[in-house]
């Protein structure tokens, strides 16, 4: 073989060894993107679900607030009517 031919025969298979790369990145690539999606549309699920539970968390304790004050506020009427009722007494 002459040095053409060896010159050749080495671009060829340079040539093919890069297309089998390329191609094996180009797939590597699409399971990549697959996985990064799949992981994506897990963390928006959780983030959802967490959302939610925040949510009910949030309206629970507005609830428990509320009725704390409704209780104190009937606490602070009874002793109102008490303290009248003990003025009026000792009048």
């Amino acid at each position: 073989m002459d040095k053409d031919t060896i010159d050749d025969l080495k671009q060829f298979i340079a040539t093919l060894i890069s297309q089998q790369v390329t191609s094996q990145i180009g797939g590597l690539r699409e399971e990549m993107n697959e996985g990064f999606e799949k992981v994506h549309d897990e963390i928006r699920a959780l983030d959802k679900k967490l959302t939610q539970k925040i949510d009910n968390l949030a309206d629970y304790i507005g609830d428990a607030l509320d009725t704390s004050n409704e209780e104190t506020d009937n606490q602070l009427k009874k002793h109102e009517v008490r303290i009248t009722r003990l003025e009026t007494k000792t009048a």
